[in-house]
């Protein structure tokens, strides 16, 4: 069963107990059946006590399991309304019809989930962080590199000191120069690696902000950043994974950079509407010819 429920479950499992593990496991292989399913049932199948239940719901951002469980009938209510075609048996065999109508679903099914997962308070104050900021640099890991170009790119249009660093090792050695509330900005589709954490906490020990715009999230992660954004994946199939998750994650960074256009100040939105003017001007002249 895909659900933001479980898609949120499936991004703090790695920092899960072995109990809340097994709990998890549990949520994913009944998921359809939890509904109807009392904690108690939950509790003695996996060998553990109601309390333990509770905890694992309050880790997903709920008062307890009855919270889950409504979250999760309304996700499934919903889903069951748009059944998602199977688009995870296609083959070499596969007609060119099929296989584009697979990557563009993927693509729209992360969009969709993406906004369901995103946490808008987070989005809210990593906002406030960027407006805040003299300078930005922003780092890439796999496909997040395109993120972090369109990124900075969209700053820059704002009249924002934004930098692209092209490695880990050109963020490492830009850090000794951040002052207090700078922002690092971290966008990753897999697991951030150590040289990546040990720069974001140099940095914060600085004074500066560090966000992070992740799949999944870890305690050394939430410990490392002042703000965690997760997008969500779509839960494709391997093939499509990379395709779905680039798109998550350019949604959410153009999520970031219209939510900051928003909420900037009177020069900022000037800065803007120049630029739109020049585009518009531009193109006029390019129709014309």
């Amino acid at each position: 069963m895909s659900t933001n429920t479980m898609f949120c479950l499936r991004g703090i499992y790695p920092s899960l107990t072995p109990i809340e593990r097994r709990l998890a496991d549990y949520f994913f292989e009944n998921a359809k059946d939890l509904p109807q399913t009392p904690m108690l049932v939950v509790a003695q199948a996996c060998d553990t006590s109601k309390p333990a239940v509770v905890r694992l719901c309050k880790k997903m951002g709920f008062t307890g399991y009855k919270e889950f469980l409504i979250t999760l009938s309304a996700e499934m209510a919903i889903s069951a309304m748009s059944e998602r075609p199977d688009f995870t048996t296609l083959s070499r065999q596969s007609s060119a019809k099929d296989i584009c109508a697979a990557v563009a679903y993927w693509q729209i099914a992360s969009l969709e989930d993406t906004v369901l997962q995103v946490n808008t308070d987070n989005m809210e104050e990593a906002v406030k962080l960027v407006m805040a900021a003299k300078r930005i640099d922003l780092c890439g890991i796999g496909s997040g590199t395109v993120s972090a170009q369109a990124a900075g790119l969209g700053l820059s249009r704002l009249g924002m000191d934004a930098h692209v660093c092209g490695d880990t090792e050109e963020q490492g050695n830009r850090v000794s120069s951040f002052e207090p509330n700078d922002v690092m900005i971290v966008l990753s589709d897999t697991e951030v690696n150590k040289a990546l954490l040990k720069s974001a906490e140099e940095a914060r020990e600085l004074g500066a902000k560090v966000i992070a715009i992740l799949r999944r999230h870890t305690p050394a992660v939430a410990h490392a950043c002042d703000v965690v954004i997760q997008y969500a994946s779509a839960d494709a199939p391997e093939e499509f994974c990379a395709i779905a998750t680039r798109t998550a994650m350019l949604c959410t960074v153009d999520m970031l950079v219209t939510l900051t256009i928003s909420r900037g100040n009177e020069q900022m939105v000037e800065h803007w509407d120049r630029l739109r003017v020049q585009r518009n001007y531009a193109g006029r002249r390019k129709s014309a010819r």
